[in-house]
Formats: structure tokens, sequence, C-alpha cells
């Protein structure tokens, strides 16, 4: 299923998947930065700030990695999700 898949990845994979949505958000947060003052609205801004701290990939790994760093039994997964965290 797609939540297991979630957990199952190597430390390499982790970090990797890790590294791509912490660029995915900020170049979510860069558009919201670069919204236009006229334009500015609570979904032009709140909602998709919103959007990125809860809903985005880098939201939910950052779920994912809090698990793996205390449940996986892989130390290198198990820092990695540490490092991702920290």
């Amino acid at each position: 299923s797609d939540v297991a898949a979630l957990f199952a990845m190597t430390a390499t994979q982790l970090t990797a998947r890790v590294d791509a949505a912490l660029s995915n958000a900020q170049k979510q947060v860069d558009a919201i930065i670069a919204v236009p003052a006229e334009k500015r609205s609570f979904e032009t801004i709140a909602q998709a700030l919103d959007t990125v701290t809860s809903l985005s990939d880098v939201a939910i790994l950052f779920n994912v990695c809090a698990a793996l760093e205390n449940v996986t039994t892989d130390d290198a997964v198990r820092t990695a999700a540490h490092d991702a965290v920290t």
C-alpha cells in the first residue's frame, strides 16, 4: 500500500526523499513570498502556507521520519530519520 511504501526504504532513499521534499517545499514557500501585495489574501498566503506546513510531502515525511527514528531496527535508517527531523 502507499502507507507501507512510506516506511519501506533505505537510509539513502529516505535522505533523497527528504531532500526532494524540502526542495519542493522551498519552491512553494518562494511562490507564497512572491505573491504581489495586491493579490495577497487568506487563500494565497495563509491557506497556501498551511498546505506547505501540514499537507505537503515534507510535512508527511517529517512524521514518517519521527516514527522511523523511534521504531526502525536499521541503524542507518534511524540515523537518517534523526538527521531529517533535527
